[in-house]
């Protein structure tokens, strides 16, 4: 009898630990969408749609991320990315420049690189003027 019960007892608690452990809602998808542009010449990067923070039911008190987890940091690439197509391939790597690599590394070792600028050593470093089309 008491071996019997014992088996009850492992078998509802593995059951219950399963169970527990579900998850039963939908996981969002927060993937960056590629459509063509207007004109139809280019791509654009749709930004997913995030759902509110004040639609959490966690506990405070239970530590864990919410559902829209990642959906910000995917809405701000979307939103940043200069040419969509990079986030399927990335451009392709030019030929390597081997004579500039070994005078820069030959230069290293004869002393003659330049250091990083330290403004507590050497001062602030004056603004240059640029041409950015703001006025003043």
């Amino acid at each position: 009898m008491s071996r019997s019960l014992s088996r009850l007892t492992l078998s509802s608690l593995a059951l219950v630990t399963l169970l527990a452990a579900c998850d039963t809602s939908p996981t969002p998808d927060y993937r960056i969408k590629l459509m063509p542009s207007a004109d139809g010449k280019s791509t654009i990067a749709v930004p997913p749609e995030c759902a509110s923070w004040h639609t959490e039911n966690n506990s405070p008190l239970e530590n864990l991320s919410g559902r829209q987890f990642g959906c910000a940091t995917a809405h701000n690439l979307a939103a940043q990315v200069a040419d969509p197509n990079d986030l399927i391939e990335g451009d392709k790597l030019g030929k390597p420049d081997a004579i500039f690599t070994a005078a820069t590394v030959r230069d290293y070792r004869m002393g003659k690189s330049k250091s990083l600028i330290d403004p507590q050593v050497d001062g602030p470093v004056p603004a240059t003027p640029t041409n950015s089309g703001v006025t003043q």
